[in-house]
């Protein structure tokens, strides 16, 4: 279905959208998402540990959570603090602000956040504070038998910053709003979303996610190659008008906006291209450093990796299963073959994927007793 405009109107909204119907529940009631099926893989929010379902009829109003939620935190947007601790971990996590309302034990936040997953390949949740960089997400979730020793590790190291500090854990969050329009600056974006508990939604969510320089936007109107953000003190709310304005470090292209002073989709939050744990810089020495190593080497270490890390999450399952788990020796051991993992050059390229995938089932098939590979199978 597309919406024409008549030969001489003036439309408020982009005449040219094939589906109006998304138009209306992502512009004018400001949800991302609008259904739920068992097997839908964004209108399920998959809240593991959830005990009660909020239910509002005629808005969101009357919704104890209405941030909206992403694949990589069912709950909306995480505010909490922590002691940055060895470089590229948090500990001491302490009972988050935002969700509002839950009684957590210092450290089982943890569980609230999703881990880099090694399987396919897809950044875990993003982090904003003091001494995070930007695109920054979660590595590794180190859950331990005493809540209050659990880390996190994250995909770049910590700048120095104070202990404890405020941080922000979220997906990337989208927005639509109008750029470009008359009167209206070339570095702004004016969201309409509803207004709840006496702010705008935008506001609410945007305003949650720490040091706004610190966040990149993308959408129409942004050199890809360019890093765009909020800037300092770049967020604004007109409450009787529903709207949000969102102030950009850079001009938005006219040259890239089909249509001005119309609605576009933008997106809060960016990863960091390759996401992996990075170690500090090596020590000076005179010794010449050490060579790289080839890339048969690499995958030999990836291979080896995998096969170990899988056998460990297998026994990990299993004492999951049994209830006499977790083991935290075994949960560190994860943790650190899936770093090395990730830190491996060779496991981002297509004969890496397929070197996991391979050694994942043959070490599967080890464990199960696959005929493959006990010799029973017949011809």
């Amino acid at each position: 279905m597309c919406v024409r405009p008549a030969a001489n109107g003036n439309p408020k909204f982009n005449a040219y959208n094939l589906d109006p119907v998304v138009w209306f529940i992502h512009a004018k009631m400001g949800l991302s998402a609008y259904a739920f099926a068992l097997d839908d893989d964004y209108g399920n929010v998959n809240a593991p540990g959830a005990s009660n379902v909020g239910i509002s009829v005629g808005g969101l109003n009357g919704l104890p959570n209405p941030i909206p939620f992403s694949q990589t935190e069912p709950w909306g947007v995480v505010t909490t603090t922590g002691t940055p601790q060895n470089g590229n971990m948090i500990g001491k996590l302490t009972n988050p602000t935002t969700p509002p309302g839950l009684k957590l034990q210092t450290g089982e936040v943890a569980n609230m956040l999703t881990p880099y997953n090694t399987v396919e390949k897809t950044p875990g949740t993003l982090v904003n504070g003091p001494g995070v960089k930007m695109g920054t997400t979660v590595q590794t979730t180190n859950i331990s038998p005493t809540p209050s020793n659990t880390t996190i590790t994250l995909s770049q190291p910590l700048s120095p910053s104070p202990s404890p500090s405020a941080y922000s854990f979220w997906g990337q969050l989208q927005f639509t709003g109008t750029v470009l329009g008359n009167g209206q600056a070339a570095n702004q974006i004016i969201i309409t979303s509803p207004v709840i508990n006496g702010n705008t939604l935008a506001y609410t969510t945007l305003s949650k996610l720490g040091p706004l320089n610190n966040i990149q936007v993308t959408g129409e109107g942004i050199d890809p190659t360019k890093t765009v953000t909020m800037v300092v003190n770049g967020l604004s709310q007109n409450v009787q008008a529903g709207t949000t304005t969102v102030t950009l470090s850079a001009n938005l292209n006219p040259n890239l906006i089909p249509q001005k002073g119309t609605f576009y989709a933008y997106t809060f939050g960016s990863v960091a291209q390759s996401p992996r744990t990075v170690s500090g810089p090596p020590p000076v020495s005179s010794t010449p450093p050490p060579r790289a190593p080839s890339p048969l080497q690499e995958l030999g270490e990836l291979a080896q990796d995998v096969f170990v890390l899988t056998i460990d999450e297998v026994i990990a399952l299993v004492e999951r299963v049994l209830g006499i788990g977790p083991d935290p020796a075994l949960i560190n051991s994860i943790a650190a073959y899936q770093n090395d993992i990730t830190a491996n050059p060779i496991s981002y390229t297509p004969l890496g994927q397929g070197m996991i995938d391979f050694t994942r089932f043959v070490a599967l098939s080890l464990l199960t007793g696959s005929p493959v590979f006990s010799g029973s199978g017949t011809a």
